[in-house]
């Protein structure tokens, strides 16, 4: 199919292919074409655009479901397959040998020989280590070399092996009994804690088990383990031993597997007779699952959601939801019998093995349940306004409407239509061909929904209520039969909405809101016709107020699409063309035909991305199924390549505005993800037909209906890392949570009961799908409980601690109102406080020896010194003696002060260190000037014993020696440097040194 050339700017033709293949589809004409298709295609993977090409490994195509990863071959028999959490890995037990291998990619890590037949292995988590059973009551502890740590022998043979995750401890079953074992010295050893051996279990082999997991700190919950005999299964107290119940006959064969599945707190087993039953905790009967022709020897949590897998020895692996109680995948092994199968919670790789072989299976979850609307879906509209939230418009085959919040899927009204009856035995009458529902509208402002049917039925409904109250029923004929819904807004000032929304919610009807309404503030409902006229209806009386033929006689208007924007209207139809409107909302002609494309199809779906619009043509008879993006006001048109259109009927297409993607759907089971230049970002394949689909949000998660489910994509799970990254960076307008509307009692009542089971069957999804059970509802409250008594008692804390901190600025304000303090409390507190100090009892000292005080001093006595007279005047008074007094620089030994730095105003005058380091303390600076008189005797007594340096006067004929007495505060280096100095000079040259020295010169 090639691409036609010289075409006009306004055409936005699909090329036409040569009709030769003129006849209806089939089922075998569909399956011809893939192949033809895949054929031409190029092998290998799809090379990505520009925007994904940082993402250079990752697949264009992405598919839901459990796909074959690798198979790993053995030469001897498998006996046992362990899973090791810790590194990811599995270890295979063979006569004689242990290989561990990479779980992801099934690569060979290591191999150890071993000597003796194990029987029963598990992987300890906590500890690292393995456990072993030889024979039948021998158990080895392994480290993770496989090497023989510790052996513990049981007293009753060991049928199997559980190792308890919440305790760390280990459980036992074999005849008769349930053993518990404990780990001592660091978990090197094992030890035999309790065996339970009731009377009642005497005859019992219990073979299989299985553990209820509760919460991460478990506390005083009771933890159930449940062991498996034939077709019996014993409930015991996992820590503490104890024997609850035991249930017989379970099933007609006998039990293969047991699974405890925690978040909806069932029992699961599976037997030999090839049916799976689902029961309660009191073990009452929930569900059955049949589907496997021969035995079931494996039961698994599926990794993601509540589903459950099961393997068979028919060689299939199936997948059961428990939510819509069906089977949703079916995997065929092929090769050898299956033995097991494991899975793990949080990986998404699981295996299977056989006699001689393991197979690794990767799961991919795209999709999960997000709103069960009881019947199946026909199409899904978004409404999103800034100023309201957002919510999501659901049409269904049945005729009913549902309004659905996209933030948690709850439902928050529906419209029932009248015709809806059921029959005497009540149940709902399934709606006539010429009754379906064609098209649907919601305008929030307003609270109103709309809908139309095939009968020529316009309904209006008040939506405030639950559920919704249908205020206006009108009834079109012939060609004026709406086929196709549109509203048109033109709004001046934003703020109307916001007071509509508020007024209707005031129970304000809409003709008396349309009387309160400002000028320009203008609302049209449009619809095409089935005969190619675009209508606008009156709301209130349902007349049609305006009428133009857009597409011609007989031509049906298949899609009509609101640009308000750019103040347009598009429109298409049966006739191959598409046409844009502009309009002019306030005249009483509001459409006027600007641009009109010529097309090769039928233009069936249409969708508006700020100025690109984006188009899907189909034709069933020439397999012709394709999308074009043309960019409005740059008259841009964006093609594909031929092998990216889908292979079957187109069901919708939709974008988001944020990230500027698009996509489309068909019922080929496929999601193409397009950017805005129409190239293919990813393909994503569904296990069942989309019937429709819609954006839920900017952050790009879709919805996509299949069957009366609404199931929803993750962005995380499908987007090219480039847009990955760019959705971090982007903020987003907060989505507000809502709960179901507030109940009509009176509308509810006046319902008849098949009406009443439309809106029972339309409920919102189960979303915990954590592995862990929840807690009693005694222990809940009880933790409750602490949980408040401890924020009350943080909460205190806070307080008295603000309050501190209060009181430790000075900000502290008091409750209690200030009292004006009087002149007489003031000097009152003035006269206590000086009592302190000056009113105290004086203490007389007691005489020691001689008492030299005279009472009776004799009367001649010299006058008293003035204060200025008892000091020399020489002296400086105050607390530092004058600086003339202080040493000199020369003075001070240089070798106890390195880092003396020369500062201070009166170093350049008096030759002194004022302040050499920054900061010296005032007793060190004291000590420096001004030297104490214990010194200065130290001093004279050193003097005694000067040094003395004795060396010849070269300056002299005689050479007599000459002797010099040198300070005592000298080191022994400074002498020797000294003595060095003077044995080279002359007596004239030694006399000159001394003076500066101020030593003494002895002959």
């Amino acid at each position: 199919m090639t691409l036609a050339a010289k075409r006009t700017q306004n055409e936005l033709a699909v090329p036409k292919t040569p009709n030769y293949f003129d006849q209806k589809r089939s089922k075998r004409a569909k399956e011809l074409w893939t192949k033809l298709r895949e054929s031409v295609m190029t092998s290998g993977t799809k090379k990505p655009p520009e925007e994904a090409s940082e993402e250079e490994s990752s697949p264009i195509e992405v598919s839901h479901g459990v796909h074959h990863l690798k198979t790993v071959k053995f030469d001897k028999e498998i006996h046992l397959v362990i899973f090791n959490s810790n590194e990811m890995a599995f270890v295979t037990v063979q006569k004689g040998v242990i290989t561990k291998f990479a779980l992801s990619s099934g690569r060979l890590i290591e191999s150890f020989e071993i000597d003796d037949d194990i029987t029963k292995m598990i992987f300890i988590k906590k500890t690292g280590f393995y456990l072993a059973v030889i024979g039948n009551n021998l158990i080895q502890m392994m480290n993770s070399e496989f090497e023989v740590t510790a052996t513990t022998h049981s007293t009753f043979d060991i049928s199997c092996l559980y190792y308890n995750p919440i305790n760390g401890n280990v459980i036992s079953g074999g005849a008769g009994n349930i053993s518990l074992w404990g780990f001592r010295f660091g978990g090197t050893y094992l030890v035999l804690l309790k065996t339970v051996t009731e009377e009642i279990l005497e005859s019992e082999v219990f073979d299989n088990m299985a553990i209820e997991i509760p919460e991460p700190d478990p506390g005083v919950i009771e933890q159930k383990c449940y062991a498996v005999s034939g077709t019996s299964v014993a409930v015991f107290e996992a820590q503490k031993g104890l024997l609850l119940d035991y249930k017989k006959s379970l099933h007609i064969k006998k039990i293969t597997s047991v699974l405890y599945f925690c978040p909806m707190k069932y029992i699961i087993t599976a037997s030999r007779d090839g049916c799976i039953k689902v029961w309660t905790s009191d073990f009452e009967i929930r569900l059955v699952f049949v589907g496997h022709v021969r035995p079931v020897i494996s039961l698994n949590a599926y990794p993601q959601g509540p589903y459950l897998m099961s393997a068979s020895t028919d060689q299939t692996i199936r997948v059961w939801s428990l939510e819509t109680e069906d089977e949703v995948d079916l995997i065929e092994t092929g090769g050898d019998t299956i033995r097991g199968m494991t899975t793990n919670d949080g990986c998404d790789v699981l295996y299977t093995y056989s006699k001689t072989q393991v197979q690794l299976f990767q799961v991919t979850h795209l999709h999960q349940l997000f709103t069960s609307v009881g019947n199946p879906v026909k199409k899904i509209k978004k409404v999103s306004y800034e100023m309201f939230v957002d919510r999501m418009l659901c049409m269904c085959m049945d005729g009913t409407v549902h309004l659905v919040s996209p933030v948690n899927g709850v439902v928050l009204t529906s419209m029932i239509p009248p015709f809806i009856t059921s029959d005497v035995g009540r149940r709902a009458t399934a709606p006539p061909a010429h009754n379906m529902i064609c098209d649907a509208e919601y305008y929030i402002p307003l609270e109103m929904m709309v809908a139309t049917y095939s009968d020529g039925t316009l309904l209006r409904a008040n939506t405030c209520l639950y559920p919704a109250r249908i205020e206006r029923q009108f009834k079109f004929q012939g060609g004026d039969i709406p086929k196709c819904l549109c509203i048109y807004e033109y709004i001046v000032d934003r703020n109307d909405l916001y007071d509509s929304w508020n007024q209707v919610r005031n129970k304000t009807t809409l003709e008396n809101i349309q009387k309160q309404s400002k000028f320009g503030y203008k609302v049209l409902l449009l619809a095409g016709t089935v005969d190619g006229h675009l209508i606008s209806i009156n709301m209130d009386t349902g007349g049609i107020e305006y009428k133009v033929l857009a597409h011609g006689e007989g031509n049906e208007v298949i899609s009509i699409l609101s640009n308000a924007k750019q103040d347009q209207l598009i429109t298409s139809g049966s006739d191959n063309v598409v046409k844009i409107w502009q309009m002019f909302p306030n005249s009483i002609e509001p459409g006027s035909l600007v641009t009109t494309f010529y097309c090769a199809h039928n233009a069936t779906h249409m969708n508006m991305n700020e100025e690109k619009l984006m188009i899907g043509f189909q034709q069933a008879t020439i397999a012709t199924f394709t999308s074009v993006i043309y960019n409005l006001e740059t008259k841009e048109r964006f093609d594909h390549e031929p092998d990216e259109d889908h292979i079957d009927e187109l069901t919708a297409i939709t974008s988001t505005t944020k990230l500027n993607i698009l996509a489309s759907s068909s019922k080929d089971g496929t999601i193409h993800i397009w950017n805005e230049k129409n190239q293919l970002l990813r393909k994503l394949k569904l296990n069942a037909e989309p019937i429709c689909m819609e954006f839920l949000n900017s952050q790009a998660d879709i919805v996509v209906a299949l069957n009366d489910r609404i199931h929803i994509i993750k962005s995380t799970s499908y987007l090219p890392k480039p847009l990955l990254n760019k959705l971090v960076c982007m903020e987003w307008r907060p989505q507000k949570k809502e709960g179901k509307f507030v109940i009509d009692d009176a509308l509810l009542n006046s319902m008849n009961h098949a009406q009443r089971d439309k809106l029972s069957g339309a409920k919102s999804t189960y979303t915990s799908h954590g592995m862990r059970s929840d807690l009693p509802e005694a222990e809940r409250k009880r933790r409750e409980l602490e949980s408040r008594e401890r924020e009350q008692g943080f909460a205190r804390i806070d307080a008295r601690d603000n309050d501190l901190m209060l009181m430790r600025d000075g900000v502290f304000i008091s409750n209690k109102p200030k009292s004006k303090r009087k002149t007489k409390i003031k000097e009152r507190v003035l006269r206590k406080y000086m009592a302190l100090f000056y009113d105290r009892p004086t203490k007389v000292p007691e005489a020691h020896g001689v008492d030299m005080f005279d009472p009776n001093p004799p009367k001649d006595l010299p006058p008293p010194l003035s204060p200025r007279g008892r000091y020399d005047d020489t002296q400086k008074a105050g607390f530092f003696p004058s600086v003339t007094k202080a040493k000199p620089l020369e003075e001070i030994p240089h070798g106890k002060f390195p880092a003396l730095k020369h500062s201070g105003p009166d170093f350049s005058k008096q030759g002194f260190i004022i302040n050499p380091t920054s900061f010296i303390p005032n007793s060190v600076l004291l000590r420096l000037l001004w030297p104490p008189e214990k010194e200065k005797e130290d001093k004279k007594k050193k003097t005694k014993d000067k040094k003395k340096i004795k060396f010849p006067d070269y300056g002299n004929e005689e050479e007599e020696e000459v002797e010099f007495k040198l300070p005592a505060f000298l080191t022994e280096v400074e002498v020797g440097t000294i003595s060095q100095e003077f044995s080279k000079r002359k007596l004239v040259q030694i006399r000159e040194v001394s003076e500066k020295l101020k030593c003494k010169l002895v002959r």
